[in-house]
């Protein structure tokens, strides 16, 4: 990310939410001083509760470009606040992302993720349109409702292939 901000025009800030290592945090700082954008990078820290839900309804777009995410529970969670995502495709969250298009699935590249935002600040009615499958799309995916559904499926299909000791012991 913070690549890609030396190739977005001035008027594009990263806020960085989260914490964590201490080393990890001045790495970064330091990777922010070397690249000469740090008047344009906000340390937001540890967010929870409200906070956190501001955050994300507050942002243009959710950046997540990692080299390896098993999931990306924040990125769902932007999602369900109408905030859209950008994801690698290491995200395991990437092909909700792009099967519902409330979001743009990139390479974790400075250059890839500056193209991305890139088009999307060109195109305020796609952005708009991202936003507004967002909602949806993570209702959609990560409902009760759906895991629910995803669960009983799996159940089934051990049933119907004579399991049914194995799901007995999972269900009780």
């Amino acid at each position: 990310l913070i690549a890609a901000l030396t190739l977005l025009p001035r008027q594009v800030t990263l806020q960085i939410a989260g914490d964590g290592d201490s080393d990890y945090r001045r790495q970064l700082e330091a990777m922010v001083d070397a690249a000469g954008v740090g008047e344009r990078v906000i340390w937001r820290g540890f967010l929870t509760g409200g906070a956190k839900e501001n955050f994300l309804r507050e942002i243009d777009l959710l950046a997540m470009p990692s080299r390896y995410e098993c999931f990306g529970m924040v990125a769902a969670e932007a999602m369900a606040a109408g905030t859209p995502v950008l994801v690698s495709p290491e995200t395991g969250v990437a092909a909700t992302v792009a099967e519902t298009r409330s979001g743009v699935v990139v390479a974790p590249t400075g250059a890839a993720v500056a193209a991305a935002v890139r088009e999307l600040a060109a195109q305020p009615s796609a952005h708009a349109e991202l936003s507004a499958r967002c909602v949806s799309g993570a209702r959609r995916a990560f409902s009760m409702e759906t895991h629910g559904a995803a669960i009983a499926s799996v159940y089934g299909r051990l049933r119907d292939a004579g399991v049914e000791e194995k799901v007995a012991c999972l269900t009780t």
